[in-house]
């Protein structure tokens, strides 16, 4: 039987074991398929994934490689957290690739005249 998706908001993890069992620092313990956590900003590899944290970490709450800079940079964009999770999706299916940067752009409308930045 599959158990609805669920939200435990305020809650935080205290242990995921093999076969993720998952366990919450409220003490409630549960079998899963799949864990998704928000937990912050994280720096990340080319692979998205930290030193310091065994699983993969996608998205627009991660520290990337800005492509112009090279250096970390935040950039909560849709379209790189989007290529995250495509990547992540292929390296769960065996295929190695890797991220290669952010190239941080938006547009900003002042009056009726868009501009770039």
């Amino acid at each position: 039987m599959t158990r609805p998706l669920e939200a435990h908001l305020g809650d935080s993890l205290a242990r995921l074991e093999p076969g993720l069992k998952v366990t919450l620092a409220s003490g409630k313990s549960w079998q899963t398929d799949m864990v998704i956590l928000g937990v912050g900003v994280r720096r990340v590899n080319a692979r998205c994934r930290p030193a310091t944290f065994p699983f993969t970490r996608v998205g627009d709450r991660i520290e990337v490689t800005d492509f112009v800079t090279g250096r970390p940079t935040q950039i909560p964009l849709a379209g790189p957290a989007n290529r995250q999770g495509r990547l992540e999706a292929d390296a769960t299916a065996g295929h190695t690739a890797s991220y290669r940067g952010t190239q941080g752009t938006s547009v900003v409308g002042v009056f009726d005249y868009p501009e770039a930045a």
